[in-house]
């Protein structure tokens, strides 16, 4: 049995308030990459005006999605004036899913004017959105990013309103955020909430209440010890009380779901910890990842982007050893595996592999593995997987905090855009 939308409302009492920044180093933050300037056009420039030409017949949706995946990419480097001539570009109803990025953009830099008038333009598109195909989901997509948007500029009224008229499996997506601020009194309520919601939901809805569930987590981290805590203190609001809840319920969920996850219990760990001391909930998290990675079967692509993530985890928790492991155990499957790996999915294993080796600070190692993620790129003769390969790798290596792009690679980009054009 589907849950419906009205299970979610509960969760929407306390949204966060108006103004709400997500400060740097937060869970959910965006980190300020650093990124190249090249000649001929930025590699997020190349790659938009690459994707532009791929043509709408019969590849609207392609091209379309990856627009707006530029464009946020462009939000998340402060490019706003970018991503605002991009979003006009876009021509199917990603464009307003586009401008309801812009405006939870903006809501979160208190920006309040730019954000009201995204909200605007994104309701208008929203509206007409007439296509029967684009009535289901992909409106409700729209719909609950605006949701968000109205909810960062305090109108949560207006928010559940829309969540009301979502589909559960869209209207999940505001949890997380709906109980981020709740007042402790109510955390019981809320957390019986999600709990039903995980025994009884879809997959997708389990998933989204499990990380609404985390948010708890995070927010117990930064409360004092159990023993500390006021006469009577439940396991509601304790951290280990908590992310056992959440291992009871995810007992449906596939092993990925449960990576991402414990993933996020790491970001909390890692935002909890002292500035002069490791987290040892933070490395014991990273290493459980990494052993679901190692102890499952993946096809090669995938194994390869699994072990790549782990060892971002493993070195933010604080094992610089084992992540570098991990990285190169990562490096040296692909080099096995790569004949076996069908050229349009090789770059989804070279991409979380470059960013692995950003994160160790091996930038030079990275620029070659984005390097070669472009040429792997050209090995298809159709232009519309290079175009998909450039912008994706555009925005990994754009976004990577702190990565400093070298002009080797900055050519690469340059390069492989002109290597793009019939036949699509």
């Amino acid at each position: 049995m589907l849950f419906t939308p009205s299970l979610w409302l509960t969760l929407l009492a306390s949204f966060p308030s108006p103004g709400l920044t997500c400060a740097q180093g937060e869970p959910g933050a965006s980190a300020a990459p650093v990124t190249a300037q090249a000649s001929g056009g930025t590699p997020l420039e190349l790659a938009f005006e690459a994707v532009s030409r791929m043509p709408l017949r019969p590849h609207v949706k392609t091209r379309s999605r990856l627009q707006a995946d530029l464009v946020q990419a462009a939000l998340d480097t402060g490019r706003l004036k970018e991503a605002m001539a991009w979003t006009q570009r876009i021509d199917n109803w990603r464009r307003g899913l586009a401008l309801a990025h812009m405006a939870v953009h903006q809501a979160q830099r208190s920006d309040e004017e730019t954000a009201r008038k995204a909200i605007q333009a994104a309701e208008e598109f929203e509206a007409a959105i007439l296509a029967e195909e684009d009535q289901g989901w992909r409106r409700d997509r729209v719909r609950v990013r605006i949701a968000e948007a109205y909810a960062l500029l305090g109108d949560t009224a207006k928010a559940a309103s829309i969540q009301a008229t979502a589909t559960p499996s869209e209207s999940g997506r505001l949890a997380a955020m709906a109980v981020r601020t709740v007042d402790d009194a109510d955390t019981a309520a809320q957390m019986e909430t999600l709990t039903t919601i995980a025994k009884t939901g879809d997959l997708e809805q389990i998933r989204y209440a499990l990380l609404a569930m985390g948010e708890f987590y995070g927010r117990a981290l930064e409360k004092p010890s159990q023993e500390d805590a006021a006469e009577g203190a439940s396991d509601l609001l304790d951290a280990d009380g908590i992310e056992e809840r959440i291992r009871a319920a995810w007992t449906e969920l596939p092993i990925e779901p449960r990576i991402d996850i414990v993933s996020r219990l790491v970001d909390f760990d890692i935002a909890a910890a002292s500035a002069d001391a490791p987290s040892e909930r933070a490395l014991a998290h990273a290493r459980e990842v990494a052993q679901l990675v190692g102890e499952n079967r993946w096809n090669p692509e995938q194994g390869i982007a699994l072990r790549a993530r782990a060892a971002v985890l493993l070195q933010r928790a604080g094992d610089s050893k084992a992540a570098r492991a991990q990285a190169n155990d990562a490096l040296a499957l692909y080099d096995t595996s790569r004949d076996g790996i069908v050229n349009i999915f090789r770059g989804e294993a070279l991409r979380p592999l470059a960013e692995a080796f950003v994160a160790l600070g091996d930038s030079s190692t990275a620029s070659v593995v984005y390097e070669r993620a472009l040429k792997e790129a050209l090995e298809n003769p159709n232009s519309r997987p290079r175009a998909t390969d450039l912008a994706m790798t555009a925005i990994s290596a754009t976004t990577a905090p702190g990565y400093r792009m070298p002009k080797s690679l900055a050519k690469a980009f340059r390069e492989t855009a002109k290597a793009i054009g019939d036949p699509w």
